[in-house]
């Protein structure tokens, strides 16, 4: 299977905060260029992880980072993989080709492989949010006629009412999981009354 991971450029970055890890979370506005990484991936009876740029066989790439978390959240998952990676996003150039490699990867194994990425959310909606939640579903029912919510009213709502109060882990973000993807996962899986 051959992947094709895209280079981006940073628009905007922020620094909003020190989490406990030292690591920082960010905010960004990225988008992607006409520079492509080419990963070729296949099963194999050992792992083998090469690079186009032999500089980069010699360290822990985000790719085995990828691989390791992938194994971390499915413990049964025992496949291995012939993996090359033709870079021509360059090494530190600060275009994403790492991240773009590792998220690229994490899809293809999910999707072919029926895994799953846990720990995707860093911090839920709080109580308060289910507050606003209900107010905004009464308020969509009266809008539309009616003096009772029934469950439509709270999916229709629920993307701007927990949008922007779902902090999403590195990986999610790196994977191109975003708030709304996470909301419509969770209204999918919750049967309605």
């Amino acid at each position: 299977m051959k992947l094709i991971t895209s280079a981006k450029i940073n628009l905007n970055l922020e620094i909003l905060s020190e989490k406990q890890d030292n690591l920082h979370k960010l905010t960004s506005l990225m988008i992607p260029i006409d520079l492509y990484d080419d990963i070729e991936i296949e099963e194999s009876i050992s792992e083998n992880i090469k690079f186009s740029d032999g500089n980069l066989n010699n360290i822990e790439s985000t790719i085995h980072k990828a691989l390791k978390l992938i194994r971390k959240n499915n413990p049964s998952f025992d496949k291995s993989f012939d993996i090359y990676i033709d870079k021509k996003i360059p090494y530190n150039s600060g275009l994403g080709g790492g991240s773009s490699d590792a998220g690229a990867l994490i899809r293809y194994l999910c999707d072919n492989y029926e895994l799953d990425l846990q720990n995707i959310i860093e911090f839920g909606a709080s109580p308060r949010a289910s507050i606003w939640l209900i107010k905004a579903a009464k308020a969509n029912a009266m809008i539309n006629g009616r003096g009772f919510v029934i469950p439509e009213d709270i999916k229709e709502v629920a993307h701007e009412v927990l949008r922007h109060r779902l902090i999403l882990t590195f990986e999610a973000e790196a994977d191109e999981i975003n708030s709304d993807k996470v909301i419509d996962t969770i209204l999918d899986k919750i049967p309605s009354p």
